[in-house]
């Protein structure tokens, strides 16, 4: 599995980025893949099913989102080496693992002032740009596009927006309003022509 992670980043990553995300991934034991936009709610994931460290990001993501993504994903995995389930997923230990792990990429002198401030502080919040995933993905809606109370296809399934705001949104069923559910604001969506 790390041949095929090696592929994905180095056609993610900008090269001088490259050998040290290789490295942690290779040390930490950290299994690596990339996903399909279509059907996550999120837009990185790290697992541990079967005693594995496993990390998904959407395969939407490039350059410097998916860089600190993969970073944001994998202090998850060494904060539970350290800790397992104790501390909060965004907590004090995450920090310090996630600033431990970007320590040796920021010594790099490729960064802008505010790419260093960026990548500085560690954040469970993911900045996306819709622009660039419009301009890879032109034939694709995604579900920031749509306003509050319009009704769109994810899945398969009818969904109407109930409330905008933050990294997901908050959607109901068409068929039963009293279901809620969380999908992420750049999830690719069908629009209501499709309906």
């Amino acid at each position: 599995m790390f041949g095929v992670a090696d592929l994905s980043l180095s056609s993610r990553l900008p090269v001088e980025l490259l050998p040290e995300a290789q490295r942690l991934l290779r040390v930490h034991k950290i299994n690596f893949e990339l996903v399909p936009n279509e059907k996550q709610p999120w837009i990185g994931l790290w697992s541990y099913p079967a005693g594995e460290h496993k990390i998904q990001i959407l395969d939407t993501l490039t350059g410097l989102d998916f860089f600190e993504t993969l970073i944001h994903e994998m202090a998850h995995a060494t904060k539970w080496d350290k800790m397992g389930r104790r501390g909060q997923d965004h907590g004090v230990e995450w920090k310090a693992e996630y600033r431990r792990l970007m320590k040796p990429f920021l010594t790099l002198k490729r960064w802008t002032p505010e790419e260093k401030a960026r990548f500085s502080k560690p954040t469970s919040k993911k900045p996306v740009d819709l622009e660039k995933l419009k301009e890879k993905y032109p034939e694709r809606t995604f579900l920031i596009e749509f306003n509050v109370g319009q009704e769109f296809i994810y899945g398969g399934k009818s969904y109407v927006i109930k409330r905008k705001g933050g990294v997901n949104f908050t959607c109901v069923s068409s068929k039963d309003p009293t279901k809620r559910y969380k999908l992420y604001k750049l999830a690719s969506v069908l629009g209501p022509s499709r309906l």
